[in-house]
C-alpha cells in the first residue's frame, strides 16, 4: 500500500526476418548473469508477418501475377513492392521497379486472413524473360 510502480520499457530493435510461425516467451530475471536466472515467464508473445520464402516466386508474361504470402498477422496496411535483386528492401532510396502492366507496389485486398495473403500484382505486358 503506498507504494508506486514503475513501467519501464525495452526496446527489442526491428525484427527482420521471420522463419517460423511459433510463440515465444518473455523471461524476466532480477539480475540475470547467466540465461538459467531469466527465471520468470512474463508473457508471450508472437512475431507477425509473412514466413520465408524458401523458393523463388515467378509470374508469366501476359497471365495475372498473383503473390500467395503465408504468416501470420496480416493486415489491411501491409504491402508489398518489386525492386531489384541487387537492391535491400529496407535501404531509403529504393524505388520500384517499372514492369509493364504489372502494379509494382500492392497493398493488402480486403480478401487477406490472418495467415494467407495474396498481392494481385496484375499482368506483365512486356519485359525480358528472366530479368529482375
Amino acid at each position: 500500500p503506498g507504494g508506486t510502480s514503475q513501467v519501464r520499457v525495452f526496446d527489442l530493435k526491428t525484427p527482420k526476418r521471420r522463419a517460423t510461425r511459433e510463440a515465444f516467451n518473455l523471461c524476466w530475471g532480477f539480475r540475470p548473469v547467466t540465461f538459467n536466472l531469466f527465471q520468470e515467464r512474463v508473457g508471450q508473445f508472437a512475431l507477425n508477418g509473412p514466413d520465408s520464402v524458401s523458393s523463388p516466386i515467378a509470374c508469366t508474361m501476359g497471365l495475372e501475377c498473383v503473390v500467395p504470402l503465408r504468416g501470420t498477422g496480416f493486415s489491411l496496411t501491409n504491402a508489398v513492392r518489386i525492386v531489384l535483386a541487387e537492391d535491400a528492401c529496407d535501404r531509403l532510396g529504393v524505388t520500384a521497379v517499372d514492369v509493364p502492366g504489372m502494379q509494382t507496389t500492392v497493398s493488402s485486398n480486403p480478401n487477406c486472413g490472418e495467415e494467407l495473403c495474396d498481392y494481385n500484382m496484375a499482368t506483365p505486358t512486356m519485359g525480358i524473360p528472366g530479368a529482375a
